[in-house]
């Protein structure tokens, strides 16, 4: 950007004077004339050209005036540029009947790796065209025609390496290291020195094993079990003198190493302890045969509002691990595969009311505040467990999740009755069926047959429910008898298309 100076005047002084107090011009300057712009009394600006010499000193400035320097057009005099894979890269002086391989020779530009077979001259011709030439390096310099070419000003000669004529030739290494991916393949490099430079194995490789496969030309791999004790380097020592192929093989374009992880490794294992013991919160697996009940005794033991026989007890399907979500996806278990998940069990068994134009669900309340998720409910004999019942006791894993709840006297009823989302208090002898008269009965769509129970603790009572007793806690479910209810209109809108489809096949 051309700089932009403002300079106070007095009267009578020149063009002259102003290109003296600027400094005279720039070296990328024209300095054979500069562009005046007057404005005039009327507001018109006037632009005219001061030629330099006897007008510079000829011309006196007004107020206002603006002088301009044009600039000059970048344009190479006898000169060629060299770029590409050659010793200097740049702009070299062209003598008169100078050839592309004297130049080449006289400035020692070719380099042991330059590509001697082809090089290339793009030539700029006065009226900004460009033709293209193609000569070999090694005739040129001994003077061979037609590859020595005659230079001529604004030539570009364009070197390349010999390496830009080959497949890049790589190395890989995946798993837990700090810098996996791919490496630059350089001949007489081993399995350690790869190793090496992929970096450190992070905390859950595998130490002792790993796999190196060498890539066969369209056949399949051949892979070498590798014994990491003796490849890794560490603060003491690297294997740098080791040169045993059967331990420590060279390497070939292409190859990959292939670490691997320790199974379930983890930093912490914890689970988490929440709703009526004194101390909530998460708490770690400090050894393998941990129980419930110590775990229960470090968090300071049930509150007095506890209800134990009503606990839920959620593990989570892939605990965590990315590997383990991953195969529930594919393997479609990643939602509720164990059908205890206490989520799903409402939309399984349809006890649930619809919208009666819709047919939407209707939302139900699910106990305990429990969200939705990718948790599974374990049925769990609390009651048993923590009073010292070997067979109630459950191993715990990392991921856990215990749910004390608070005491409740009533028990719920969800679905098709009177009072379809309700909860009433449980009396001592309490059977299904006094519930199911206090919820007002069920419905004419109310599937009688297959009312189930939910008890507290996660258990389904689906059979001779009538007479079951009923505790604080329980939910029973009155599932529908048909779909969902059906209006007139919603009739008229299916018999519709069905009506034009059979005119249609008469015609």
């Amino acid at each position: 950007v051309a700089p932009t100076m403002q300079f106070e005047m007095r009267e009578g002084e020149t063009v002259q004077d102003a290109v003296r107090f600027a400094g005279g011009f720039a070296i990328q300057a024209f300095a054979g004339s500069v562009s005046l712009r007057r404005i005039s009394a009327n507001g018109a600006i006037n632009v005219r050209d001061v030629p330099a010499g006897v007008a510079f000193v000829g011309t006196v400035l007004e107020n206002g005036d603006a002088l301009t320097a044009l600039p000059l057009r970048d344009t190479q005099e006898r000169a060629v540029t060299v770029s590409g894979w050659s010793r200097v890269q740049g702009v070299f002086s062209r003598e008169d009947g100078v050839r592309v391989g004297d130049l080449l020779k006289r400035m020692s530009l070719v380099l042991p790796e330059t590509y001697l077979e082809r090089a290339e001259i793009v030539r700029t011709l006065k009226d900004g065209t460009r033709t293209f030439m193609a000569f070999n390096i090694t005739r040129a310099m001994a003077g061979e025609a037609p590859d020595n070419i005659l230079l001529q000003d604004r030539d570009r000669i364009e070197i390349y390496r010999t390496g830009d004529l080959r497949v890049p030739e790589t190395l890989h290494v995946v798993g837990p290291v700090t810098r996996p991916g791919a490496f630059e393949f350089i001949k007489g490099m081993r399995a350690a020195d790869l190793l090496f430079r992929a970096g450190v194995l992070l905390k859950n490789g595998d130490r002792f094993i790993a796999e190196l496969a060498h890539t066969r030309k369209g056949k399949a791999s051949e892979v070498v079990r590798l014994d990491l004790t003796k490849l890794l380097s560490s603060d003491e020592a690297s294997p740098v003198n080791l040169l045993d192929n059967a331990v420590n093989p060279l390497l070939e374009p292409f190859d990959q190493i292939s670490l691997f992880a320790r199974p379930d490794f983890r930093y912490h294992r914890t689970i988490t302890l929440t709703g009526q013991v004194q101390r909530p919160g998460v708490y770690e697996v400090d050894h393998p045969e941990l129980t419930v009940r110590e775990v229960i005794a470090r968090a300071g033991g049930l509150t007095e509002r506890a209800m134990p026989s009503a606990a839920v007890y959620l593990r989570p399907i892939a605990m965590g691990d990315p590997e383990k979500k991953r195969a529930g996806l594919l393997t479609g278990t990643s939602g509720d595969p164990t059908a205890n998940g206490i989520n799903g069990v409402l939309t399984r068994l349809n006890e649930t009311k619809r919208m009666p134009v819709s047919g939407l669900l209707i939302s139900n309340p699910l106990l305990h505040g429990l969200m939705e998720g990718s948790l599974d409910r374990l049925i769990v004999n609390f009651p048993g467990l923590l009073a010292g019942d070997p067979s109630a006791e459950v191993e715990l894993q990392d991921g856990d999740e215990i749910i004390i709840p608070m005491k409740t006297a009533v028990a719920y009823v969800v679905g098709e009755t009177a009072s379809p989302f309700a909860a009433y208090k449980v009396a001592k002898g309490m059977k299904v069926h006094h519930l199911l008269a206090l919820a007002g009965g069920p419905t004419r769509n109310a599937d009688v047959s297959n009312i189930r129970l939910l008890k507290a603790d996660g258990r389904i009572v689906d059979s001779w429910v009538s007479g079951k007793e009923v505790e604080a806690g329980d939910a029973l479910l009155v599932p529908q008898r048909i779909r969902r209810d059906v209006s007139w209109q919603e009739n008229l809108a299916a018999l519709t298309p069905l009506a034009i489809m059979i005119q249609a096949l008469r015609r």
